[in-house]
């Protein structure tokens, strides 16, 4: 049996909540280790997939430009910095609506008060010298929470199929078990109960019979998982798609992050 490892990532992000991907950025935000205890790679944001192969996501925000935004958001009680990634998390989505729909986005009222609504948000995050400062750090913190998304995405994939090479393994042995017909047995394996949450039970194996019946329990946990790490990967190639559509878009519309931080500012000195 190999060492327990801890899967904290693994959840349903089709139905997970605002908070749940806001918690994500949270902690993104506040600068995580650059390779995680699972193994998981933020600078290089590289992971392997179901088949094998390794993927590497595109990254837009560098680590000086983490750093300005972790020298921002660190500093704040954490009732205001939840309060901003939920922000940026409901912000980011705005992006991800307008991608693709041309550069005639940025004239939409409805783009237009989502954006300011998010750099009044992060305007309280400090104070700027000017509306290119604010509007500068509103771009990194979009930015930021659009590679944050994608990373969050890639992060559940990969634990995944972490998961599923545990889950194999453990399939493996207990086959073995029952080749080799020695009872009683103590045997340590990996559950993942409905609501995702994995741990790992001990039980004793008094039978071959009872071996039989867990190995089809281990099976059936390993296929179950195989569906859904599948599904998440469409969604992640998906995310990927926009995501490369949304940091175009981003260059498209500086000019309307100045204009909406320059009013910001104008109204904040009064």
């Amino acid at each position: 049996m190999t060492s327990f490892i801890q899967f904290s990532q693994i959840r349903a992000l089709r139905t997970a909540t605002p908070e749940q991907h806001a918690q994500t950025l949270f902690v993104r935000f506040l600068g995580p280790k650059a390779v995680t205890s699972d193994g998981f790679d933020y600078k290089r944001s590289s992971f392997n997939l179901n088949n094998g192969e390794r993927m590497d996501l595109p990254s837009r925000v560098d680590e000086e430009d983490w750093q300005k935004i972790y020298n921002n958001f660190q500093p704040r009680p954490r009732p205001d910095q939840m309060e901003l990634s939920v922000q940026t998390y409901e912000f980011t989505n705005a992006l991800f609506a307008q991608a693709g729909r041309g550069k005639s986005a940025a004239h939409t009222t409805d783009f237009q008060e989502s954006t300011h609504s998010f750099v009044k948000k992060v305007s309280k995050f400090g104070n700027y010298r000017n509306g290119a400062d604010l509007a500068q750090q509103s771009i990194l913190f979009a930015m930021g929470g659009l590679e944050g998304r994608l990373q969050e995405y890639a992060m559940n994939v990969h634990n995944r199929v972490q998961l599923g090479n545990e889950i194999r393994t453990d399939l493996s042995e207990i086959k073995q078990m029952i080749n080799d017909d020695k009872w009683p047995q103590e045997f340590t394996y990996y559950v993942v109960d409905k609501d995702g949450k994995v741990s790992q039970k001990t039980e004793i194996i008094n039978s071959k019979t009872d071996a039989e019946s867990l190995a089809n329990t281990i099976d059936t946990q390993l296929k179950n998982l195989r569906d859904v790490t599948e599904l998440e990967q469409q969604d992640l190639q998906q995310l990927l798609q926009r995501y490369q559509e949304t940091m175009q878009m981003l260059s498209n519309i500086i000019a309307l992050f100045d204009k909406t931080a320059d009013s910001i500012v104008s109204n904040l000195r009064g």
